[in-house]
């Protein structure tokens, strides 16, 4: 699998396709074994929320030979993982030229999982610059530090789709500023039947000497206008995409946010919480087991005592004796051999409905 790939490259494989805490546990041995970390000279790793790298496994790995894991808070990767502001970008537009290359050097051929790692090797030196690896840092704000680093429209709330947003008041519900009275002036010039001769069209004054009165209210009075016209929203041109309803979570997972995994007070809390959490799953599979086996203990109950039925039925059939007639089902053709059917045996005044179990049709 790692065939044509960079020297130092270690595989692995998991059935599910995810990582899961053992192969994170690889990756650490793996990273320890080329940074060669102490507690004296420590590195940082910064790390998502992930399940899988949240192990005991892993904190005493990492607290035992100098490894920090930072974990981000949830869904800010995007703009704080220094990997994705500047590195993955370049690996993916150059992993897929190395694949347009093979295909063309290869017609007819299919790229397998044989051939990822050799075309991986070609785009990662392309890809895992100094520069690229510096820019991630800075652009994120992490090194050198700045806390100023998103504005104010990083933070704002986006709606993608046409559900609803949580504990977001309306707008009819939104509290009103009280509206600020100033005086508003009011120009008035002279009617054109009042209009003096001087002032007529004939000998109007230039502009600069029309007559003005400013007058100033305190207040205004706004008549409803009948214009027809109306604003179109862009959600009326093009409308948010359709959405089903949230599905109601019986557990609400606590909350996480960005701290130091290795820290000893933290650390200890993970760990008390990840041993808890086993207890709790061992109790719940062996409520399980125990339903199953009380089930199945029933299930053979039944099983026993329709067997012993049918044998108390077969001694009743033995001790009948001869019997002067036999009522069939008159459809007796329709039904398969090793099924069952109910018949009635008896004689002139007395008979009994037996179950008979189909061997044969003579």
């Amino acid at each position: 699998m790692i065939t044509g790939d960079l020297p130092g490259t270690t595989d692995g494989a998991e059935k599910t396709g995810w990582v899961n805490s053992e192969a994170f546990m690889d990756i650490l041995k793996h990273l320890h074994g080329f940074v060669k970390s102490t507690p004296e000279s420590p590195i940082l790793l910064i790390i998502d929320n992930h399940q899988s790298h949240i192990s005991i496994s892993s904190l005493e790995f990492c607290k035992s030979n100098g490894i920090m894991l930072l974990s981000l808070s949830p869904h800010t990767s995007g703009k704080l993982q220094p990997l994705d502001k500047a590195v993955y970008k370049s690996l993916k537009s150059n992993f897929n030229i190395a694949c347009n290359d093979w295909m063309v050097m290869n017609p007819g051929k299919t790229i397998t999982i044989y051939e990822i790692a050799g075309l991986l090797g070609i785009a990662y030196p392309k890809a895992f610059t100094p520069t690229s690896i510096i820019n991630g840092f800075r652009s994120t704000g992490i090194w050198p530090l700045n806390r100023n680093i998103f504005s104010e429209e990083d933070f704002l709330s986006s709606s993608v789709t046409d559900r609803p947003l949580e504990n977001v008041l309306p707008l009819e519900e939104l509290p009103q500023l009280p509206a600020q009275r100033s005086p508003v002036p009011s120009i008035s010039r002279q009617s054109p039947m009042h209009r003096s001769p001087e002032h007529s069209p004939r000998h109007s004054p230039p502009p600069d000497s029309l007559e003005f009165s400013v007058t100033t209210h305190q207040s205004l009075t706004v008549k409803p206008t009948t214009s027809t016209s109306r604003f179109i929203t862009p959600v009326e041109v093009r409308p948010y995409p359709k959405a089903s309803a949230r599905k109601e979570v019986r557990q609400k997972n606590r909350k996480k946010r960005s701290q130091i995994l290795t820290d000893t007070p933290i650390k200890d809390q993970i760990i008390e919480e990840i041993k808890l959490s086993k207890i709790k799953s061992v109790k719940r599979n062996m409520l399980k087991g125990k339903k199953k086996q009380i089930l199945s203990k029933r299930i053979k109950e039944d099983i026993s005592e329709s067997e012993e039925e049918s044998m108390s039925i077969a001694d009743s059939d033995a001790s009948v004796g001869a019997f002067s007639d036999v009522q069939l089902d008159p459809d007796l053709d329709k039904i398969g051999i090793g099924e069952y059917i109910l018949i009635k045996e008896g004689r002139t005044k007395e008979h009994d409905v037996v179950s008979r179990k189909i061997f044969n049709k003579e």
